[in-house]
């Protein structure tokens, strides 16, 4: 009985220490991804979609988000940003937003010098079969160093 005791907890202190090393395995893997941003900066962006007797684009000059303004179904508008950095990185411009598919950015992946400033175009065309209204999303600039 006492050898059978023994040969269970020597059973459970091996699972244990196998758990312990996957985790640990595990974490060093997750640590030293490559793929994970060192800065991440987040702008918003919003359209709005508006149809008309006449074709609309409209203005903006907030220069704190990427605001594209009212345009009409079939017309396009261009927006831009610059991009700078305080350490030499990659960087890559995702779009998460209604109208992402409707969107070139170029570059949309770029390496970057510290103190050295890039701009990122935005164009938009909107598609003859947009539904009307206002259309929201971000803008994420993941740097990697």
């Amino acid at each position: 009985m006492v050898s059978e005791n023994k040969s269970t907890a020597k059973y459970w202190i091996i699972f244990v220490a196998v758990i312990l090393a996957i985790i640990v395995i595990f974490n060093i893997f997750l640590l030293t991804d490559e793929s994970a941003c060192t800065t991440m900066n987040i702008v918003e962006t919003s359209l709005e979609v508006k149809n008309g007797p006449h074709q609309v684009i409209g203005l903006n000059t907030d220069t704190n988000s990427l605001k594209m303004g009212r345009i009409s179904t079939l017309s396009g508008v261009q927006r831009s940003i610059l991009v700078n950095s305080t350490f030499d990185a990659e960087v890559e411009v995702i779009m998460d937003s209604p109208f992402s598919s409707w969107t070139t950015i170029t570059p949309h992946n770029f390496k970057i010098k510290k103190d050295q400033s890039m701009e990122v175009q935005f164009d938009i065309f909107v598609p003859h079969n947009a539904l009307e209204g206002n259309y929201t999303g971000k803008v994420s600039f993941c740097f990697k160093r």
